[in-house]
């Protein structure tokens, strides 16, 4: 008489809702056909009622995710576990005890042990076909359990691989869509040509190495610096000139490729990136106070080195809350801060979650407008307003002035977030002054960029 053996990698298995009603189908069409082969029948029928039952999709979800979920945790399982579980099912068929079976009985048990891992036809008859019987046409299933689960291993880690193939074509998909930081491809060009003609004094449509790199380490961009160190390690030139024009290809398929990788690695854990914000302003903080100047939480994000554009620092700026003085709680500030960067980091997976709300609001007629403005009228109302402010046409002003500037163009209609937001487009100069032209080619871009972000940065 057999002795049951007590198991430690006996797992229990939670039935679908739906499993009974389906089952009943399931007798219902075996009783009429009348099959000689039932477990192919039940297959068969399992298969073509996920595939083509549409009047019960409650019951067809209900399998697809309850298969899925017995898929996942054969990938979880150790072999010990495997092993386990095939030994308990030959003990249930081997109704003598004498640790053999013939070809039927074996049978039975890979088709059980089929259905019960997800296991497709052609995996268990692999499987049979290692199966080597005896002058009895009997089988020693102890000694054929170990070449069991080997297969099954073989037959996952293969599946592991599919599957990681698959997520890499559909991370590829969508970073094609969103090349960087979230712009998409036509955005992105637009970026790197304006750069790189600032840079280009001569016009010549070449840039030597040097003024490259820089151009690459625009804040506008927010590569990182492995990032740069990649894109100069593809650029060569006989001469050390680099005609950008011919380049940008090759820098878009780079970026396409990063991103890519970037939504494929580990996420950073959050609060490790609040302790590196943290850890970055008290260095900051000479005197201690717990404070630091709006401008200098900026310098720490972009020293961070996190990978962020500038539309996403402006964006999380926005968010800060400054005192008269424009000094912010940077100690009060880290969390929201690491927050916001690590949902800008896990941009593919916010945008898949709140994919319907952003095409509806891509959709929407005011997209193409901010504050009853398009792209050029914006524009150009704030170049007008800078450049009324300026006198001495350097380009610059104070800070105060850039606020008078868009409280010119937007009178009370903006709030305290928008303008924190355009202030840190304008670009400080070693005098103490601030540039305007970025903030006048960026604004348009960085006020749709809060809407978007801030849908994302949604819990």
């Amino acid at each position: 008489m057999s002795t049951a053996i007590p198991s430690t990698y006996t797992q229990e298995f939670a039935l679908p809702e739906a499993l009974p009603q389906v089952l009943k189908d399931l007798t219902r069409e075996i009783l009429r056909a009348n099959p000689a082969d039932i477990d192919v029948f039940a297959r068969e029928f399992f298969e073509n009622r996920l595939k083509h039952d549409h009047n019960q999709p409650q019951v067809t979800d209900t399998l697809v995710t309850e298969i899925e979920e017995v898929k996942l945790q054969l990938s979880e399982m150790t072999p010990a576990e495997i092993e386990d579980m095939i030994h308990g099912l030959f003990k249930e068929q081997d109704v003598d005890g004498n640790r053999t079976l013939d070809r039927h009985e074996f049978k039975q048990v890979f088709h059980k042990l089929g259905a019960r891992l997800g296991l497709k036809t052609n995996d268990v008859r692999r499987i049979l076909a290692e199966a080597d019987c005896d002058g009895n046409g009997e089988i020693s299933y102890a000694e054929f359990i170990p070449v069991a689960v080997s297969i099954i291993e073989t037959i996952v880690a293969k599946e592991k691989l599919k599957e990681s193939e698959q997520e890499k074509e559909r991370v590829m998909h969508d970073a094609e869509q969103h090349i960087y930081h979230g712009m998409p491809p036509a955005e992105l060009d637009e970026i790197l040509t304006s750069i790189f003609k600032e840079a280009d004094v001569d016009g010549s449509g070449a840039l030597d190495l040097d003024e490259f790199e820089r151009c690459l380490c625009d804040i506008r961009i927010g590569m990182t610096r492995k990032e740069v160190n990649l894109l100069m390690f593809e650029t060569y030139s006989n001469d050390g000139m680099i005609d950008y024009e011919a380049f940008k290809p090759l820098c878009m398929k780079l970026l396409v490729e990063l991103t890519a990788q970037e939504w494929l690695a580990p996420d950073q854990d959050e609060a490790d990136l609040e302790g590196l914000i943290t850890k970055l302003c008290l260095e900051r903080d000479a005197e201690h106070i717990g404070k630091l100047h709006i401008d200098s939480i900026q310098e720490v994000l972009v020293s961070a080195d996190l990978g962020m554009s500038l539309v996403q620092i402006c964006s999380i700026l926005s968010e800060a809350q400054e005192d008269e003085d424009s000094m912010v709680d940077y100690v009060a500030f880290a969390p929201r801060v690491a927050f916001m960067v690590h949902a800008c980091q896990n941009y593919r997976e916010r945008m898949n979650e709140k994919k319907e709300i952003m095409q509806n609001l891509h959709a929407g007629e005011g997209w193409g407008v901010v504050f009853g403005r398009d792209r050029d009228t914006l524009e150009a109302e704030l170049q007008a307003a800078f450049e009324a402010l300026d006198k001495a046409g350097s380009g610059c002003l104070t800070k105060l002035q850039i606020k008078d500037g868009i409280k010119a163009v937007f009178a009370d209609t903006i709030d305290r977030k928008a303008t924190t937001a355009l202030l840190a487009l304008a670009k400080t100069t070693e005098s103490g002054m601030y540039q305007y032209k970025t903030l006048v080619e960026q604004a348009f871009r960085t006020l749709k960029g809060i809407v978007e972000l801030s849908i994302l940065y949604e819990d």
